[in-house]
């Protein structure tokens, strides 16, 4: 019994200063979101409320084949991957003597 009265005496004895009590600190936001909120239009624009216009014409949706723009690849013998790599490099400038001559000797 005793200690009950001591822990009920602690717990009131003990005051959260208004700086670090953590409902004052929401003060300020609270705040903020009713100032906020006071400034929304309450009616929709009308480019958002306005319904569609039938008169406008669309065209019909047109068929397209599932397979359409696919490509065959066929099994093909391994190439020299020198040469590959030759035609799928940029063009060298001349003038700067960029050359695939060492390449093309396999150096």
């Amino acid at each position: 019994m005793v200690r009950q009265h001591w822990a009920a005496i602690l717990i009131r004895s003990v005051e959260v200063p208004p700086e670090t009590d953590p409902m004052m600190k929401l003060i300020p936001f609270v705040a903020l979101g009713l100032g906020l909120g006071a400034c929304v239009p309450t009616t929709l624009p009308t480019y958002l409320a306005a319904p569609a216009d039938p008169s406008v014409g669309t065209r019909s949706p047109g068929y397209a084949s599932v397979t359409a723009g696919v490509r065959s690849y066929d099994v093909v013998e391994p190439g020299d991957w020198r040469e590959l790599n030759r035609r799928v490099a940029p063009e060298g400038d001349p003038e700067r003597g960029d050359s695939d001559d060492a390449a093309r000797r396999g150096r």
